[in-house]
């Protein structure tokens, strides 16, 4: 069966892999982890070095991803944006005439803008406990 974790990987598996695929992943490692010694004003990489450029390479590294603004807060600009338009969709009958002349109940517009201005509420306390939550296992 070969999907049984179980079953033994014959020995030219193992070599094969070895001649074939490794000679050029262990050239990545080594370029990177010459990357990350120069990073720190060494010439020759350190084991920690090497570690990071295995890490990097078959993990992607740990640590923050650098994203941009836009993409890390995509949800809470919508949230944002879909908060502001439904409570002006609420508000603007009362503002700038008689709400009752309008065709539709402005009030059902505020109910969604404050569903939204809950779903924004609830985001800020989500990414404060997962901030939290990191710290502790940071240590």
């Amino acid at each position: 069966m070969p999907n049984d974790p179980t079953s033994a990987v014959p020995e030219e598996v193992f070599k094969t892999v070895e001649k074939e695929y490794m000679p050029e992943i262990l050239e990545g490692v080594r370029a990177r982890a010459r990357e990350l010694a120069s990073e720190h004003q060494r010439t020759v990489p350190s084991y920690v070095d090497v570690f990071r450029a295995f890490e990097q390479r078959f993990v992607g590294g740990i640590g923050p991803q650098s994203q941009s603004i836009w993409r890390e807060n995509l949800f809470l600009i919508i949230v944002v944006l879909m908060t502001i338009i439904f409570g002006l969709m609420g508000l603007l009958p009362y503002l700038f005439g008689d709400p009752t002349k309008v065709g539709y109940k402005p009030e059902f517009f505020l109910d969604i803008a404050k569903l939204f201005a809950g779903v924004v509420v609830g985001g800020a306390a989500g990414v404060a406990n997962a901030a939290v939550a990191s710290r502790r296992v940071r240590g």
